[in-house]
């Protein structure tokens, strides 16, 4: 992959590219073990916060959903007042911060007053 300037790996293969992205990253453990978790972390990372320009969608797959499917799905959820009064439901709420380090908080009560 030119972004991380991977050697090449079989296509359709996760594993050796994340043993690529190990090697070009330094993620070696012990015993010359390739961390494949902390490769996934960092492309994980570089895709949520827009380092790919763009992406494809792989063969064989539809296009993205239109928006009268989202509004069909958006009808079917709760709103945020109804799981409040749900008590099976607990809402999360992150912590400002960066992506590596925000703590989720699922025990804590929140209500949007306290804001």
């Amino acid at each position: 992959m030119l972004a991380y300037s991977l050697p090449g790996f079989s296509k359709g293969d996760p594993t050796s590219f994340l043993a690529g992205m190990a090697r070009v990253s330094g993620l070696i453990k012990k015993r010359g073990i390739l961390d494949h978790a902390g490769a996934a972390h960092i492309v994980l990372i570089d895709w949520s916060i827009g380092k790919f320009a763009r992406y494809t969608m792989p063969p064989g797959t539809s296009a993205p959903s239109s928006s009268a499917d989202d509004e069909r799905i958006l009808v079917t959820l709760k709103r945020r007042k109804e799981l409040r009064k749900a008590k099976d439901v607990k809402l999360v709420r992150l912590q400002p911060g960066e992506a590596k380090r925000r703590e989720v908080l699922l025990d804590d009560i929140w209500c949007a007053d306290e804001e």
